[in-house]
């Protein structure tokens, strides 16, 4: 999917632009797969740590997105807006939460920060950070 399809009815500043670009370049934090769609975080541990904070998908600041391979983003059984459901597929690949901290880890910016919720993405032990999984 073309990034420039995803630009609609957001934040279309150069900054977020060049965030996104950031973003994307790091390939699926799941599987590691190039060329990732940006998926909004939403729901499920989302809400569980009081920062999504609208209706619907798009309850959270441009800023917190993480990169997804589309087969688990929005195309497909396996995908997390698709019929899976946000919390079935938080148990299956990690919290969307945990997989946002591990993009701020590898991008060295704190994306909750950004988008003004006191989160620190580094306090969380090593041992516990998501590793990649493969998807079947």
């Amino acid at each position: 999917m073309n990034l420039e399809l995803e630009l609609h009815e957001v934040d279309q500043t150069p900054k977020m632009k060049a965030w996104w670009g950031r973003v994307a370049a790091l390939g699926c934090i799941v599987t590691g797969q190039p060329n990732p769609t940006l998926h909004h975080i939403h729901g499920g541990s989302v809400a569980d740590i009081g920062a999504h904070t609208g209706m619907g998908q798009r309850g959270v600041h441009d800023y917190l997105v993480i990169p997804l391979a589309a087969q688990l983003h929005c195309v497909g059984c396996q995908s997390i807006d698709g019929p899976v459901g946000v919390r079935t597929w938080e148990l299956r690949f990690g919290t969307q939460v945990d997989l946002m901290d591990e993009v701020c880890r590898r991008t060295g910016h704190n994306a909750w920060m950004a988008a003004g919720i006191w989160r620190d993405p580094w306090e969380q032990p090593k041992s516990e950070r998501p590793r990649l999984r493969s998807v079947r």
